[in-house]
């Protein structure tokens, strides 16, 4: 069974990185983890660079609200 993780953030760059390892160190290996940045004025997508080597980990962002 597949699981998707749905992490929306907005301007979470001193949380995301946390959440993001906690969620990479789960037993269930089998997932999907899809971080939707609502137009961040911060680094939170910089603090998902070190994820983008994780193929399980898909960052989208929506550049509406700016």
């Amino acid at each position: 069974m597949k699981v998707t993780v749905i992490v929306p953030c907005f301007n979470a760059e001193t949380t995301l990185q946390k959440c993001l390892s906690s969620i990479q160190r789960q037993t269930h290996s089998n997932i999907e983890v899809i971080v939707i940045d609502d137009s961040s004025t911060d680094q939170s997508r910089g603090a998902f660079e070190m994820f983008e080597s994780d193929l399980r980990f898909k960052l989208y962002v929506n550049e509406i609200n700016k």
